[in-house]
């Protein structure tokens, strides 16, 4: 097994282990099949192909070929406290509910308002912030992903006003509201992961914005 440190670059890599023909067989990749699309193989017509969800795999598809198969989901959002936000709204709290920044607003008001509890703790790690909160900035800039590539290049090469962007208005609104209810808003760098999920486990905080890898964490810290 060929692994990276934490701070490690994938694709130099794998450039430079095909370069001295040592690439390995089976390879764990995101981004870097664009680069690596003459030397992966087609998919396509395999049996293991019908197993994976539709659409799980279009970032990976290249003029009819596959060049690979998604192993793993992850989402990203508000993880929740049920019982804290159902005492909070006193009754049932329904997700759906939420469907405007100002219901989310309305929201962490009423959180707050609970004894010893404070609404989100917002996670200061670059992983967290910078490739999952940021994501939805960039994901939602278009209606697909060569489309929102597209306005990624043209936002890196000052086409776009982010000032005039509505997506982008949006997303600071929602930032703006997570620092103001933060429960670590006096010492935003300070939270750790661990610290993140015993607060939301031990009914400290109502909501994290984090992702599903906390699944299990969260479940041994209950």
């Amino acid at each position: 097994m060929v692994s990276l440190p934490l701070d490690g670059n994938a694709y130099e890599k794998m450039t430079a282990m095909y370069a001295s023909n040592k690439a390995p067989t089976i390879m764990v990749m995101g981004q870097e099949a664009q680069e690596l699309q003459d030397k992966l193989m087609d998919f396509s017509q395999t049996e293991i192909l019908s197993h994976a969800y539709p659409g799980t795999y279009d970032v990976v598809t290249h003029d009819e070929r596959v060049l690979g198969l998604p192993i793993t989901v992850e989402s990203f959002g508000f993880l929740y406290n049920q019982a804290v936000l159902n005492k909070a709204v006193g009754g049932e709290f329904d997700p759906s509910s939420i469907a405007t920044q100002d219901d989310l607003s309305n929201l962490f008001k009423q959180v707050s308002a609970l004894e010893n509890v404070d609404a989100v703790s917002v996670s200061p790690m670059d992983w967290s912030l910078g490739a999952h909160f940021t994501n939805v900035l960039f994901a939602n800039q278009a209606g697909d992903i060569d489309a929102n590539l597209e306005a990624l290049e043209a936002i890196k090469a000052g086409e776009v006003s982010l000032n005039d962007n509505s997506v982008y208005q949006g997303w600071l609104t929602t930032f703006d509201l997570m620092k103001e209810y933060n429960k670590s808003k006096r010492a935003p760098l300070a939270p750790t992961y661990d610290d993140s999920a015993m607060a939301l486990a031990a009914g400290e905080v109502g909501m994290w914005f984090q992702a599903t890898g906390v699944f299990n964490l969260a479940r041994a810290k209950c």
